[in-house]
């Protein structure tokens, strides 16, 4: 019987440290995720702005349509990604 009683508590004592291990691990890939979600959005926020830049050289005649739509793209490509 204490056997018994022995093994349950050593099993209970797994479960507790595998399901902390998986909270742990949980919050450390949010983390990262937010931390990605970020750079991300600063990236696209840059692009965001060179694009409007390039727009404004297309209206004095510094750059192509071609050069605005490239920059466009990249915006849209990352917006998609």
């Amino acid at each position: 019987m204490r056997a018994q009683a022995e093994v349950a508590q050593f099993q209970l004592e797994g479960a507790y440290l595998s399901l902390t291990a998986n909270v742990v691990t949980s919050a450390v890939r949010e983390a990262a995720l937010r931390a990605q979600m970020q750079a991300t959005e600063e990236i696209l926020k840059a692009q965001t702005n060179l694009a409007e830049v390039t727009e404004k050289q297309l209206a004095i005649g510094t750059v192509s349509k071609v050069d605005v739509t490239s920059q466009r793209t990249v915006v849209a490509r990352s917006q998609v990604d």
